[in-house]
């Protein structure tokens, strides 16, 4: 996957990212190769950080070490609560762009999309401009149509190259190069197998996540829903809830329907891809990192969009994928009930796995 871009890895990379887990982990496995060729300095804002944990990071000093390669962290500041904090943090970053682009002058800046980039990628189009610096600027688009931030950027930035997720994406100007990378997903996705775990029993088997946004909103209604659910089979329930929704609370609502034999309510599964491999049904948000898992393990999912996404990109995604893939039930928030769930569990627990 990563092989195409390996032509722009000389002498190091910049790859800027931050804001929610669906531009930070893609960022991560971009360093993890890049490393393997090249010097990478990663700069993440301050909200993306929190989903880079401590062993990761170990990682990719492993990796720097074992390639004999420099691995730079970078974290900044940006704030939304007051607007003279936000004015100061933007300049703050734009300062910080140009040293790291001036300091290390590499061959390549990869923007991962989101408000975090625009102010760095900024400053490395600055030194270029100055001739302090010469980037190719690779900006790196997850998603079905092009963001605020990289639409921009690639209708008016020079040496700009579109790294994209999605085939047949509405472009801002017909001569912007594109290279298809098709969905970055983390490693231990790709190197995980179906069959990895057998059936113990007959149950149906739910994991349900709430994704980075609006995760509190669909825990409720998804535990509601399905607390009341009467199909023709047990039901075990894994669900990955919101730091806003209490564990006991949803727990409390699964005990009253006597068909669902276990429910493992968490904030965080650390074993995501143990729990998606052996789910028979993900039902998510429609982000494309969780889609290009669930794509990867080959599994039957329900996409609930995110209603208020920018651009629609989450709707757009759902449709796209459910027009190009098999066992996707698309399902929008304002349609969300026990009549369009258990519709939608029936269909693709009759379906059979196909790509």
């Amino acid at each position: 996957m990563f092989s195409i871009i390996n032509k722009f890895l000389h002498k190091g990379v910049i790859i800027s990212t931050g804001g929610t887990g669906g531009h930070v982990f893609p960022a991560l496995e971009i360093a993890k190769h890049a490393l393997q060729h090249c010097d990478v300095v990663l700069m993440v804002d301050r909200r993306g950080h929190a989903y880079i944990e401590e062993n990761t990071l170990e990682l990719l000093k492993k990796i720097a070490k074992q390639y004999d390669r420099k691995f730079v962290f970078n974290v900044t500041t940006l704030h939304h609560s007051a607007k003279l904090k936000f004015i100061f943090d933007l300049i703050k970053q734009l300062y910080i762009g140009v040293r790291i682009a001036i300091k290390y002058n590499y061959s390549v800046c990869i923007g991962m999309g989101g408000y975090a980039t625009a102010m760095p990628i900024i400053a490395f189009t600055l030194c270029n401009l100055l001739r302090f610096s010469t980037f190719n600027i690779l900006l790196c688009e997850q998603n079905a149509t092009l963001g605020k931030v990289n639409r921009v950027f690639a209708n008016y930035l020079p040496n700009t190259t579109l790294l994209t997720t999605y085939k047949d994406i509405v472009l801002p100007r017909t001569n912007v190069p594109v290279v298809h990378l098709g969905f970055i997903v983390r490693e231990e996705f790709k190197h995980y197998k179906e069959t990895t775990h057998s059936k113990l029993d007959d149950c149906l088997r739910l994991f349900m996540l709430g994704g980075s946004q609006g995760a509190a909103t669909l825990t409720m209604t998804l535990a509601e829903i399905i607390s009341k659910l009467h199909i023709d089979t047990d039901i075990r329930v894994y669900q990955q809830i919101s730091k806003y929704n209490d564990v006991e609370t949803i727990k409390a609502l699964y005990a009253k329907n006597k068909a669902i034999q276990s429910c493992d309510i968490r904030h965080f599964f650390a074993d995501c891809c143990s729990i998606m491999a052996q789910s028979d049904i993900i039902i998510s948000r429609a982000g494309s990192s969780t889609i290009g898992e669930i794509l990867t393990l080959n599994k039957k999912a329900i996409l609930v969009p995110l209603p208020n996404s920018t651009d629609e990109h989450q709707l757009l995604n759902a449709r796209y994928i459910k027009a190009h893939h098999g066992n996707i039930y698309l399902i929008e928030q304002k349609d969300l009930n026990m009549n369009s769930i258990k519709e939608a569990i029936t269909i693709l627990s009759n379906s059979s796995n196909k790509k």
